[in-house]
């Protein structure tokens, strides 16, 4: 444990308790991003092939991790940043589910784009009230924190996977910051459509590090006209 605690130095200064708004950084880490720099310094664009190596073997490294298809793993910047990009694509008529004073980057985000929106309020009976909701209100889209900021209230997993049978036509958007690397998690077999996180909180990647998870059904629900180089995979056709 001790040699554990030798890489983080905020550790000598005290308890780090505060690892939900930002994870610390460790001295192996800031050696490779270090190093990784240096060669771009270096090199230029000679690092290039290198580079993309990275990326690709880091999606594989995420796929792996959470049991998600190689190429159904986005890698952003953070969560906030991929949702955005991500609702550009989906219908303004479709209608959503949040839950009431969720973390502000998951609610806002639909809330600035004018979609239709029902809330129900965290409490000990929430997915009972979330389920009543879809039954009752013809919900297209269910996104939440599956692990709440304010509290650290958790849905039940299970529910969700439940949801998905009952509701299969109901897409199912998580928001997994607060709780990817708290427990084994199995995205294929969770029945959550879309899963995004910033990694630089629990998982501990360093600041500017972020994924999103797709099931295979997100492909007919969203028209993306977001594109780049890398997103494509290098490929011009």
């Amino acid at each position: 444990m001790d040699k554990f605690r030798k890489e983080f130095p905020v550790l000598r200064k005290g308890i780090y308790a505060n690892t939900a708004v930002y994870g610390p950084l460790y001295d192996s880490l800031l050696d490779w991003r270090q190093e990784h720099d240096l060669d771009f310094l270096l090199s230029g664009s000679d690092m290039r092939g290198e580079a993309l190596k990275v990326i690709s073997d880091t999606r594989s490294a995420v796929s792996t991790f959470f049991n998600c298809k190689r190429e159904n793993v986005a890698l952003v910047n953070n969560f906030s940043s991929g949702l955005n990009v991500l609702l550009e694509g989906l219908d303004v008529k479709k209608k959503i589910l949040l839950v009431e004073d969720d973390y502000p980057s998951l609610n806002w985000s639909f809330e600035k784009r004018g979609y239709v929106i029902e809330y129900v309020k965290l409490s000990e009976h929430v997915e009972e009230e979330i389920q009543e909701k879809i039954e009752n209100n013809k919900i297209d889209v269910l996104a939440l924190s599956l692990v709440q900021w304010l509290d650290g209230f958790s849905i039940d997993l299970e529910f969700l996977k439940k949801i998905k049978i009952l509701y299969p036509h109901v897409l199912i958007i998580a928001d997994g910051t607060q709780f990817c690397g708290s427990t084994n998690f199995d995205f294929n077999n969770s029945g959550i459509d879309v899963l995004g996180a910033s990694a630089y909180k629990w998982l501990l990647a360093g600041y500017g590090n972020g994924f999103m998870l797709f099931s295979d059904q997100v492909e007919n629900e969203f028209d993306l006209n977001t594109i780049g180089f890398n997103a494509a995979d290098g490929n011009f056709d």
